[in-house]
């Protein structure tokens, strides 16, 4: 399964919610195009990781589809990530 919260089945727009942020800043983000963030969104993006590992999508009323939407799209854009080496 593709590592991150998306993996896991957290829909973009949740996150984007939770963190205070738009789904533009979570993409950049994710796909690496924003190199570097504020202090405080660093903070929360720690938090939120953290708070969120320990639960499912479900336990916070995220209907099913939209957690497998999510681990699929996040299942595409890891195949489309450039391997090491």
């Amino acid at each position: 399964m593709p590592a991150g919260p998306c993996g896991a089945g957290w829909p973009t727009s949740f996150l984007a919610a939770r963190l205070g942020t738009s789904t533009e800043t979570i993409a950049a983000i994710r796909a690496r195009k924003r190199p570097r963030i504020t202090l405080g969104l660093d903070r929360a993006i720690h938090k939120c990781h953290g708070e969120l590992t320990a639960s499912t999508p479900a336990e916070y009323g995220i209907a099913a589809h939209r957690s497998r939407r999510a681990r699929a799209a996040a299942r595409r854009r890891a195949q489309n990530l450039p391997r090491a080496g």
